[in-house]
């Protein structure tokens, strides 16, 4: 259960029981619990605190002569030293672990240690010391068949010829020797639900990082090459679930654009953001854009400002709902207004940083519509309302063209291939627990659109109903309120008449054969997993795999009012207008900014959260 906690709940709970085995003088769950507790205050980067506990569980792992315990408690305080910079300590610790693996024979041990030692002479700049801890590594890991760690030693062998040889072909062989191991061990997960869970480690994903760099630092830039690598690091197992395709065919990949369509691909790496612009009849090598002043530091800074100021607006109104004072009050309206001034500087900077070039090139190209693939944290921010400030005047992405989503080009492809499917009839799921004053209207509005129309109201709309009745219908519609997990996404859920719809059910027991279109008309639906891993993991993920080629998600706690006004005039633009749904979305986003008389609704917080992902053509 502790990993659906975050590290601060986990924490927690685990320092209660490390009081109670001091209590009670339980010396082997006192060692344990002050283990633990050491690794989560490193997860929380409370350095000194990490290094008292490991010392602490130390002593006693000692009285007890136990070896195993002790070079793991080793392990952790090289990564606190490794963490704080101090790599003599880092080599101090390892190099005792490394010994006390090899007195107990433990091969996996020594492969770790020697692995962690050869970071720490590669941070020092002691190249030729790194590789031969390394190469040791990589003889044990294929010794004892750890994959995981023969892949790891590729890539760490791969970067000290980068840095300290400049041999980019070497490089490039040793990154596709653990790229090649990484997609082996993915095409092993076979259960749908542990494909999902099975989520590539950051090390995984740095390997792309660095064959894409290698590939793009180049005399000869092979766009068309670093793209298919993006592509591969991108939704991968959300895409092996849609389809048993595991490895990428080049003719399979690509989706299909349609005239004055792009699709812009973001791939953000430690050292710039590559933009990979697809328009029908264009190559990469002349549409691919490198961003040199926006790398992985600047989008975890933006993206790490944004989450802070959200939680704590999510936390002030938890407060001020619960004590319903003035204190609490004002501590809300204060957080609210912080956030929305971040959402403001937010949107600003990611115009100004990526799509003002990328404007250039698509007015030149004569593009109305835009398929955004994001890259890592832009999953959780709202690109479509990015803008740039004339004369005073706000000028948004979403002005000049209508924009919609993909996890990826080749989810995109896959969700495009999917049969025409029934667009007639409606099923709303209409505010479960009785929270939203204007659900009700939102559901009565958006049903007059079909011939066939039913609704599961309030105390109806239970998690058994929806699952029997969803897959009968075209059109299906959550009037509800929604859970982003950040630290379990697959326990990400909606809130139902009697408990929760979570993302891991939707992947064993939800299909929709003939749903064409699914409506996630709550809160915090279309965010995604922030992990350095781009799979794409959140609400949308589970119903594009259970047969919807499109999801309508929120990336945030919206209002109730303008949700529904912004509903309501979706499905008027989609089913009275004729208009396709991204132009439909954006055309109703725009309507309740600039011309909803009744209320000031022109701030991003009431109209940017929506957005379509998947097939809207």
């Amino acid at each position: 259960e502790m990993t659906k906690q975050s590290p601060k709940e986990a924490y927690v709970m685990t320092n209660l029981a490390y009081k109670e085995a001091k209590k009670v003088k339980d010396k082997s769950l006192e060692a344990y619990a002050a283990f633990t507790l050491a690794s989560l205050s490193l997860m929380l980067s409370r350095y000194n605190e990490a290094i008292k506990l490991y010392q602490d569980s130390l002593t006693i792992f000692k009285e007890f002569d136990d070896k195993e315990a002790i070079g793991a408690v080793l392990g952790g305080l090289g990564v606190v030293y490794n963490s704080l910079g101090d790599y003599q300590k880092v080599i101090g610790d390892y190099e005792e672990a490394l010994n006390i693996a090899k007195e107990i024979g433990d091969r996996q041990g020594e492969g770790n240690r020697l692995g962690n030692l050869g970071n720490a002479y590669h941070s020092l700049g002691q190249y030729q010391k790194a590789i031969g801890y390394y190469n040791d590594a990589l003889e044990i890991a294929k010794e004892i068949g750890d994959v995981d760690g023969e892949r790891l030693a590729y890539l760490e062998i791969g970067n000290v010829y980068t840095e300290f040889y400049k041999d980019l072909d070497k490089a490039y062989e040793y990154y596709e020797k653990s790229i090649g191991l990484l997609e082996n061990m993915r095409r092993l997960i076979t259960k749908r639900e542990y494909k999902m869970e099975g989520l590539l480690p950051r090390q995984g994903i740095s390997a792309y990082d660095k064959i894409i760099l290698n590939i793009v630092s180049r005399k000869e830039r092979k766009y068309e090459k670093a793209w298919e690598y993006a592509e591969r690091s991108k939704a991968q197992n959300l895409a092996e679930l849609l389809k048993e395709d595991v490895l990428l065919p080049k003719d399979k990949i690509k989706p299909i654009i349609s005239p004055k369509t792009a699709i812009v691909e973001f791939f953000v790496t430690e050292k710039e953001t590559i933009v990979f612009i697809l328009i029908e009849g264009k190559s990469l090598s002349e549409t691919t854009i490198e961003l040199v002043d926006f790398k992985e530091s600047d989008l975890r800074d933006l993206t790490n400002n944004w989450l802070s100021k959200y939680y704590e607006y999510l936390s002030k109104y938890k407060d001020y709902k619960d004590n319903r004072n003035e204190t609490a009050l004002s501590a809300c309206l204060k957080a609210i207004e912080n956030w929305r001034t971040t959402m403001k500087d937010t949107l600003k900077a990611l115009y100004e940083n990526l799509f003002s070039r990328i404007n250039e090139l698509l007015t030149e190209s004569g593009i109305e519509h835009i398929i955004i693939v994001p890259h890592r944290a832009l999953h959780l921010l709202p690109l479509h309302a990015s803008f740039i400030e004339r004369d005073g005047k706000r000028e948004y992405l979403i002005d000049k063209y209508s924009i919609s989503y993909a996890p990826s080009s080749y989810v995109l492809s896959l969700c495009q291939q999917r049969n025409k499917r029934d667009n007639n009839s409606f099923l709303g799921i209409n505010n479960p627990d009785m929270s939203l004053k204007f659900s009700d209207y939102e559901i009565d509005q958006v049903k007059s659109h079909f011939k066939k129309q039913d609704v599961l109201r309030h105390s109806v709309a239970t998690r058994e109903a929806i699952l029997k009745e969803a897959p009968k219908y075209g059109v299906i519609h959550f009037s509800c309120h929604g859970e982003f997990n950040p630290w379990a996404p697959l326990e990400s859920s909606l809130i139902l008449a009697n408990g929760h719809l979570i993302l891991r059910d939707i992947f064993k027991e939800l299909k929709l054969p003939n749903t064409s279109m699914v409506v996630l008309s709550a809160c915090e639906t279309g965010m995604s997993e922030l992990s350095e891993s781009d799979e794409y993991v959140g609400l949308p993920s589970g119903f594009l795999y259970a047969g919807s080629p499109v999801v309508i998600g929120s990336l945030w706690t919206v209002n109730d009012e303008s949700t529904a006004l912004l509903m309501e005039k979706f499905y008027e633009n989609l089913y009275k207008n004729g208009l396709s749904i991204a132009k439909a979305l954006k055309d109703a986003q725009v309507w309740l900014r600039d011309k909803y008389k009744y209320k000031d609704y022109s701030h991003p917080y009431y109209w940017a959260g929506f957005f379509a992902c998947g097939k809207v053509g």
